[in-house]
Parts: C-alpha cells; structure tokens; sequence
C-alpha cells in the first residue's frame, strides 16, 4: 500500500519542477530573441557597409576617368573614351532612375546617365568583382545602384553624405558682394593659398564651390581656405546670408600675392 505522505510529496515536487521548466523556457525564449534582433542589426551592417564599399570603388573610378578624361586605342586604331561607355537606357530604366532620383532627393537630370552591368564594369571599366549593376553620369559623376540594397524598411540606392560634382548653373540669383574681400599667399613651393576674408559676415563660409576656369567640375571647401596651382585662374561661388549666390574669379599667379 502507497504511502499517502510520499504521493503528496511526489505531486508537490513534481509541481515546483514543472513551475521551473516553464520560467526557464521563457526565459530562453527572450535570451533567444534578444540575441536574434542584435545578430540580424549586425548583419544587416555589414551588408550596408559592403555595399557602401563597392559604390565606393565605382566611385573613385568614376572620378578619375572624369578628372583625366581617360581612353584607349582599339584594335582598329580609334580613341575610345571611357566616359562614353555603358549602354542607352531604355524607357523602363528611366523610370526606374528617375523614381530613385526623386526618393533620393537628388537634384540631377536622368538624361546624361549610361547603365552598367556587373559584366560591363567589368570589361568597359576594369572594375571587377562588383555585385551591383549601376547607373553612371560621368559629366555630374554621379553612381546610382539600379536595384540597391534593403536593410530593414529602406532602400539604399547611393553613396551616404556623397558631394556630387555637379555643374553649377552660374547666372542665376547671381549678385555682387563689393565688400567681399581675399588674399593670396605662397604656400609651399608649388602651391598658392586663397584666404577669404568676408566683410561684416555677408558670405557664408559653410560649402564653398571653387573650379579652375578652364573645367567644369565644382569641388566644395568647408572652410575659408583654399589650396590652389599657381599660374591658374579660379571660379569660387559663395552663397551670402541671404541665399544669394556669390561669384568671384581670382587669377592665381607670383603677381597676385597680397
């Protein structure tokens, strides 16, 4: 005959034991959850920053066949440009730039851009190894990932915080500052120092815009110092507290230190 005792032991310990599984599972539950959310966060990094990687090397690749006008002799003997490579878009891929454009905020036109596969970047641009066929605009130097990349609830088409090299259209909201004012110095042995000196804070320092007159590439200057080849002369584009654009030309030379 059982003992009662020992039943009611066994029942109650059996209790406290199943109480205990169940916490713990939940327990493991969350734990598991947790380290879930921070893997896939993780992941999801690294795959925006391989991506971010690639449009990098295109990048640079872009700027330079830009910068030096880059090209080749054929086999038939003709100069081929490489800024003139890729493909026409058709209508569909024009659409789809131009709904990227707009998602992007990008203030560009689609119409100077060419598409490039994978394989294409490869054997027109000796990039190899990319994972993304792209839409390039060599004048504006501009790269844009037709597909991009989805990391959570967003798209990734672009560069982060990328300057574009974007022509300037320089007539309009154009004005004069007659108090503006600068100063060229020798700095080191082949290069000059444009300082701007702007009277009574009229011109805002923040994004200056300077080219040789000669190019059409803007580059943009975060301070009031600019370093320049001499025997050159320079376009710089301000813009004043007003959001007027401000425009001068400084020819650089041994004649204009001051």
């Amino acid at each position: 005959m059982e003992n009662p005792k020992f039943i009611s032991y066994a029942k109650k310990e059996s209790g406290i034991t199943l109480s205990v599984l169940v916490i713990t599972i939940i327990i493991m539950l969350i734990l598991a959850s947790v380290s879930i959310g921070v893997g896939k966060n993780s992941l999801d990094s690294t795959k925006l920053q391989g991506f971010y990687t690639q449009l990098e090397i295109i990048q640079k690749r872009v700027d330079d066949i830009a910068s030096t006008n880059e090209s080749y002799v054929d086999e038939r003997g003709n100069i081929i440009y490489l800024k003139n490579q890729g493909r026409n878009l058709t209508n569909s891929q024009k659409n789809i730039l131009q709904n990227i454009i707009q998602e992007e905020n990008i203030n560009i036109l689609a119409t100077n851009f060419k598409y490039f596969t994978i394989q294409d970047l490869e054997n027109e641009l000796d990039l190899m190894e990319m994972e993304y066929n792209v839409f390039i605009d060599f004048e504006n130097r501009i790269v844009i990932a037709e597909n991009g990349i989805n990391i959570g609830n967003k798209k990734y088409h672009v560069l982060k915080n990328t300057t574009y090299y974007i022509k300037q259209d320089n007539t309009t909201n154009t004005e004069t500052i007659s108090s503006l004012s600068y100063k060229v110095t020798k700095y080191g042995e082949d290069k000059y120092k444009i300082t701007i000196n702007p009277a009574n804070n009229q011109i805002k320092l923040s994004n200056i815009k300077f080219k040789e007159t000669t190019t059409k590439y803007w580059e943009t200057q975060s301070s009031n110092e600019i370093i320049v080849k001499p025997s050159t002369e320079y376009d710089i584009i301000y813009e004043d507290i007003n959001k007027n654009k401000v425009e001068k030309t400084i020819k650089v030379n041994s004649n204009t230190d001051r």
